[in-house]
């Protein structure tokens, strides 16, 4: 959702605290291997994961970010605050049927630091051999493997675009999800319902945070998979909860006027009680050392203070023994919600119809460097274009930026 430095200060604190939690069954790379060395109950397993990161960028008149919670990143310089994370997980499975997972990560975000929170905290129960359900604090399957989005290990590129995964930034909910699967089409079918509270805050442009908390989700999805071949489409919707505190001051003026074209206004430009809709398509293929992957987004919202989009994804990429090259090209554009409301808009409503549009375009260029059984190095380097400098997915552009930037990016990803 869109409403409008070397940097030595980044803080994981609790370290010790952010690495003892959680498990990632849904994920094989992290959630099998049992327990290593035999130190725990046979019922439980632990495992760690993370991603330490260097990311350089060259323009000084905007900052780098890897999604929409992250209120500053790197600018004119080195910084390590975008893309690197922490995180481990611990699971209980006392049969076949029963789990308690919880997991937890640290990472930057809008508290302008990177303190440790418990993504996952579920209790799952597996009423057959093809089916499953959980309940309590979830993972927000809305894109293809975006229940993973924080194991870096489990995709390709250094991150996955913010042009494409920004438009609906939710990574958990509190609540239940129900995934099924059955042979189908010479192949097998997968669908996925969930339902829940989200909880989390975002960081708009000028950096105020917007809550999402107690904001209503539902979604689900439908995957048929042909061996390598992965074709899955879904929908996933929030009902927001609270408006935008930058935005009161302009309804209530509006609603003051005393005009019913301004009363109406006001009420299309609200936030609270709206909903926001995506509807995403992905094809992913794999075939020997090659992997593809193409990705469509559309986002539509009912306030005319957020703008409808879209976005499209593309990945390739091909495996030379441990080496992997790849590249990427992303896009996402919006279209203007103004309307004739029957009175001439003042500023503050021409500037918010103005900040809602985005627009932005980036090339993804690098190599993954498969060095041990679970750990990776990718190189990676970044092309960002933004035609309009005011509608880019960055934070904190100078006047004058003329919407371009170049971002070389180390990662290092592993799991324990």
């Amino acid at each position: 959702m869109i409403l409008r430095t070397w940097s030595p200060g980044i803080h994981f604190r609790s370290t010790v605290f952010g690495l003892v939690v959680a498990a990632l069954p849904c994920a094989p790379v992290v959630g099998a291997g049992g327990t290593p060395g035999g130190w725990l109950p046979e019922h439980v397993s632990v495992a760690a994961f993370g991603t330490l990161s260097l990311a350089y960028n060259d323009n000084r008149d905007v900052e780098f970010v890897r999604n929409l919670s992250q209120p500053d990143g790197a600018r004119g310089g080195f910084s390590a605050l975008p893309d690197t994370i922490l995180g481990a997980q611990v699971s209980y499975r006392p049969s076949s049927r029963w789990e308690l997972v919880l997991q937890a990560i640290s990472k930057y975000d809008y508290r302008e630091e990177a303190t440790p929170t418990i993504s996952w905290a579920y209790i799952g129960y597996a009423p057959g051999p093809h089916s499953s359900l959980r309940l309590g604090r979830i993972g927000v399957d809305s894109y293809l493997d975006s229940d993973t989005r924080n194991v870096g290990f489990t995709y390709l590129p250094a991150r996955r675009p913010i042009e494409h995964y920004g438009l609906l930034e939710l990574t958990w909910i509190e609540g239940a999800d129900f995934t099924t699967n059955t042979e189908a089409a010479g192949g097998i079918l997968t669908a996925k319902a969930y339902a829940g509270l989200a909880g989390e805050k975002i960081a708009d442009r000028d950096q105020q945070r917007y809550s999402l908390k107690d904001s209503r989700v539902v979604g689900g999805y439908l995957q048929q998979q042909w061996g390598e071949l992965r074709l899955r489409s879904g929908v996933s919707a929030i009902r927001l909860q609270r408006e935008a505190g930058a935005l009161e001051p302009l309804l209530a003026g509006l609603s003051g006027l005393g005009m019913p074209e301004a009363d109406r206004l006001a009420a299309d430009l609200a936030l609270e009680g709206t909903w926001i809709r995506n509807w995403s398509t992905s094809l992913a293929w794999t075939q020997g050392p090659l992997q593809t992957e193409l990705h469509y987004n559309r986002r539509q919202a009912e306030s005319l203070g957020l703008a409808d989009g879209y976005s499209v994804y593309a990945l390739a990429g091909y495996r030379f023994g441990a080496i992997t090259p790849f590249i990427g090209y992303v896009t996402a554009d919006s279209k203007s919600s103004r309307r004739d409301h029957g009175l001439e808009l003042p500023e503050p409503v021409e500037f918010l119809f103005r900040s809602a549009l985005y627009e932005q375009r980036s090339w993804q260029l690098g190599a993954r460097y498969d060095f041990a059984n679970k750990a990776a190095l990718t190189l990676q380097v970044d092309r960002v274009d933004a035609p309009v400098p005011e509608g880019a997915l960055l934070r904190q552009s100078h006047p004058g930026w003329n919407g371009e930037a170049t971002v070389i990016s180390l990662t290092l990803d592993f799991v324990l």
